[in-house]
């Protein structure tokens, strides 16, 4: 179901059901300043709930609700893909990076991204997709690609020059090359977690 573009009526029901439950529970969600102007009962529909109230309760739901719920209506689409701003896929086990191709376009202004993996799956044409788009990226968590060669990391380089930490632990094929040419350009960059990357963490590559 994640990850189409044409969801079936029941699955946006079951979303819907499943968003209002949250925000039942999340006490101030409908009861605050920007939702105090709204009377019980109004919202019966998922076309009802307004952006703001929408966005507060995706920040409390699992990612592939937020997926499911961007398939909702355009307005929903638009609010998702314009609004959010941290997004995680290492729940996706067994497709991510056909997932992440896909959702990557429409989801331009993240600026944390969580790619996270048990066993490998990002390749190289993936992370040069997220460069290409998400240029505000703070935050970028690739551990784990044991596929990824230096290429990903020079379209980082590129096209994320915000980026302040960067987690490529495990990603054992990057060279100290292509990591001191990632360090020359993302100079915002504080945190670099280099566990297992043992052709990238020498010497030459740290003093950059």
């Amino acid at each position: 179901m994640v990850g189409k573009e044409n969801l079936r009526t029941e699955d946006l029901n079951l979303c819907f059901e499943k968003l209002m439950m949250v925000a039942g529970g999340g006490g101030g969600g409908c009861g605050g300043e920007k939702g105090g102007k709204m009377k019980a009962g109004v919202i019966t529909e998922w076309k009802d709930i307004p952006v703001e109230l929408l966005m507060q309760i995706l920040s409390l739901v699992d990612d592939q609700t937020v997926i499911t719920a961007s398939g909702v209506c355009r307005g929903w689409r638009d609010a998702i893909y314009f609004g959010l701003a941290r997004l995680s896929l290492s729940w996706c086990s067994k497709n991510m990076n056909n997932l992440a191709l896909s959702l990557v376009p429409k989801f331009t202004k993240l600026q944390t991204l969580i790619l996270r993996q048990d066993k490998p799956q990002l390749e190289d044409n993936t992370v040069e997709r997220i460069a290409n788009y998400c240029h505000d990226l703070q935050i970028l968590d690739l551990s784990k690609s044991f596929k990824l060669t230096d290429r990903s990391l020079y379209a980082v380089a590129h096209g994320c020059p915000d980026l302040t930490k960067l987690n490529i632990s495990g990603c054992s094929a990057f060279s100290d090359n292509a990591l001191a040419y990632l360090a020359g350009f993302c100079r915002k960059l504080k945190v670099l977690n280099l566990c297992g990357c043992v052709r990238a963490a020498t010497d030459t590559a740290l003093q950059v």
